[in-house]
C-alpha cells in the first residue's frame, strides 16, 4: 500500500511539474560574447585623425575618433529576461556590458616618426578603454523544431559609455617632460542603442537551454575634450568628437525557463 501511495504521489508531482513547464512564459538567459569592432569603430588612420595647431607649427591639438576609433577586439556580457507572448513571439528586456581596449600602437608610431626627427622630442598617447552599459527592450520571433529553436531578436534602447578620454606624454631626452591632458569634467556619454541578434538554441532539459548567438550593435557616443599642455600651456579649443560604436558579437547562450 505504501508503495502504491508513493507511486501515486510521484506521478502527481511529475504531472504538476510538467504542466508548470508547459504553461511557463518567463525565461532568462545569459550570453557571453566575443566582440569584433566593425567599420569606423575598429579603423586606424593616424594621418587623418591627428590634427595640429596650424600647418606650420608642429604642436598637436588632439586627434579624432569619429572615423577611426581604433578599437580592439573585446567582450560583452548580456542578461535578458523574456516573456512568451505566443508560440512564435517573445517580448524581451536586455541589459549588457561591453568593453574594448584601444589600439594605440599605430598612432604612437606615427607620432614618433612625425616629431622625433626635429630634435624636440615626441608624443606618446595613452587612451582609455571603451566601456558601455546598455538597457533595451525588444521583440523576438522564434521557430521551433523539436528540441531546437531559432530566434531573431531586435532590441532598441539606451546606452551609457564611460568618458573616452586620452592623454599624451611628451618625451624629451628619453624622459617625460610634460603631459597633454584633458582639462575639465569627464562625463559619461549617452546614445541610442540598436542591437540585432540571431540565436540557435537547444533544450537540454524541460527548463534549461543552451545555444550560440551572433549579433550586431550600433551606437554613436558624442563627447568633447579640451587639451592643455602641463605645465605651462594654454588650453586648445574644445574638440567635439564621437565614438562610432559598431560591433559584431559571437557568443554562447545559457537560458532557464521558470
Amino acid at each position: 500500500m505504501r508503495t502504491i501511495t508513493t507511486l501515486i504521489f510521484l506521478t502527481i508531482i511529475h504531472e504538476l511539474c510538467y504542466a508548470q513547464d508547459a504553461n511557463s512564459k518567463w525565461e532568462t538567459n545569459l550570453t557571453y560574447s566575443f566582440g569584433i569592432p566593425s567599420g569606423a569603430f575598429g579603423a586606424v588612420d593616424p594621418t587623418t585623425s591627428v590634427s595640429y595647431v596650424s600647418p606650420n607649427v608642429p604642436q598637436l591639438s588632439g586627434f579624432d575618433k569619429k572615423g577611426h576609433a581604433a578599437a580592439l577586439n573585446g567582450s560583452a556580457i548580456d542578461i535578458r529576461v523574456n516573456y512568451l507572448l505566443s508560440k512564435n513571439f517573445i517580448a524581451s528586456l536586455g541589459m549588457s556590458a561591453s568593453s574594448h581596449s584601444v589600439n594605440v600602437n599605430p598612432l604612437n608610431n606615427y607620432l614618433y616618426q612625425a616629431f622625433s626627427g626635429n630634435g624636440t622630442g615626441y608624443f606618446n598617447a595613452v587612451q582609455w578603454s571603451y566601456r558601455n552599459f546598455s538597457i533595451a527592450p525588444g521583440v523576438s520571433y522564434q521557430i521551433q523544431s523539436g528540441k531546437w529553436f531559432f530566434r531573431v531578436t531586435q532590441l532598441i534602447g539606451l546606452a551609457v559609455m564611460e568618458y573616452p578620454g586620452y592623454y599624451m606624454d611628451f618625451y624629451f631626452n628619453g624622459a617625460v617632460s610634460s603631459v597633454v591632458k584633458h582639462e575639465g569634467n569627464k562625463p559619461n556619454s549617452t546614445s541610442w542603442w540598436i542591437s540585432s541578434n540571431l540565436s540557435i538554441n537547444k533544450w537540454i532539459s524541460q527548463r534549461v537551454f543552451v545555444g550560440v548567438n551572433a549579433g550586431y550593435s550600433i551606437a554613436n557616443f558624442p563627447y568633447e575634450i579640451t587639451l592643455r599642455l602641463v605645465p605651462g600651456g594654454n588650453p586648445t579649443p574644445t574638440r567635439y568628437d564621437e565614438v562610432p560604436w559598431r560591433t559584431i558579437g559571437v557568443g554562447l547562450v545559457a537560458g532557464y525557463r521558470f
